[in-house]
């Protein structure tokens, strides 16, 4: 595999080169160098990094592509409330087959867990893309987001402990750093759906406890679906006000 190939060369490489210069004599010894060779090797580890989640890409948009459809506005009517979304579970079976896969292929545990991370941010991403489509929310359909939220951590988390076989296994460090960082990501989708579902006056008035930085591109993003324009003086007075602070 790409990605077993330029982990082995990269890790190699320096060794040869050692034992290379030990063959030269003095005048010449430094002039073996393989810093361009190890970025190629680098290179082609973050290709193969890059090819697997486009894949996955692909898959999670056919599942994401439910919360488009639902209508979210009858989910009382039609019973859904309390039940699992059906593009969670579409998510769980894809991220689990897909992640057992890439467990048999690449060999190298600190690799796997840059890749876990790194599809963590691609659900992240493709979450708040379809989000950002979706029209106006009502209270219940944000709480049942909020639940998809919770159960899609549970299925993120629980990645790390797939084995090539799809049965678990166990690293406390790694399963816990792999922990915090799915808890990052996924609550600051939690935090937008939280702002989507204050009013706009409520909005300016609360979103800098929501975000670290104020460039943060996910404020903008959300004013935008709320409807808040530099036009709407006193809204965006409000807000501007707020991010000084």
């Amino acid at each position: 595999m790409v990605i077993n190939t330029g982990e082995y060369c990269k890790e190699n490489v320096q060794d040869l080169t050692e034992n290379v210069q030990k063959c030269l004599d003095w005048p010449f010894k430094d002039k073996v160098k393989v810093d361009e060779e190890e970025d190629q090797f680098t290179n082609l580890l973050n290709k193969g990094i890059e090819n697997l989640l486009a894949h996955m890409g692909s898959k999670c948009d056919v599942a994401f592509g439910s919360i488009l459809k639902k209508e979210w506005g009858k989910m009382v009517e039609t019973g859904e409330v309390g039940d699992t979304s059906d593009y969670v579970r579409e998510l769980a079976g894809v991220l689990t087959e897909h992640v057992t896969i890439v467990k048999k292929t690449v060999s190298s545990e600190a690799y796997f867990g840059y890749y876990l991370n790194k599809l963590v941010d691609l659900i992240q991403k493709k979450f708040l893309e379809n989000l950002y489509k979706t029209k106006k929310l009502t209270d219940v359909a944000i709480q049942r987001l909020q639940m998809d939220i919770g159960e899609l951590k549970v299925v993120l988390k629980g990645l790390i402990k797939v084995d090539s076989e799809g049965r678990k296994n166990s690293d406390a460090k790694a399963q816990l750093n792999h922990s915090n960082y799915v808890d990052k990501k996924m609550t600051k989708v939690d935090n937008v759906l939280k702002l989507i579902g204050m009013t706009n006056e409520q909005f300016t008035s609360n979103v800098k406890n929501f975000f670290e930085k104020e460039t943060d591109p996910e404020i903008e993003r959300l004013m935008v679906y709320k409807g808040i324009k530099k036009g709407d003086t006193n809204l965006f007075k409000n807000f501007v006000n707020m991010l000084e602070k």
